[in-house]
């Protein structure tokens, strides 16, 4: 995985406030934020963590 090429949703752990890159804070419940070393390490960090992988924008033929 290169960082930002993958979106993926994140929320705060236990509770947290975490900055975004623009200052604004994370939302409680998560939010799609494109991976970049930022948020690696806030995830390593354990400051927040993954909820799932956003959905690709891609549609699919029926």
């Amino acid at each position: 995985m290169k960082a930002g090429e993958q979106t993926c949703i994140l929320k705060p752990a236990n509770g947290l406030k975490v900055r975004k890159i623009n200052g604004q804070h994370l939302a409680a419940e998560g939010e799609p934020v494109r991976m970049s070393a930022y948020w690696l390490r806030r995830l390593k960090e354990g400051s927040c963590i993954k909820v799932q992988k956003a959905k690709s924008a891609k549609k699919e033929n029926p």
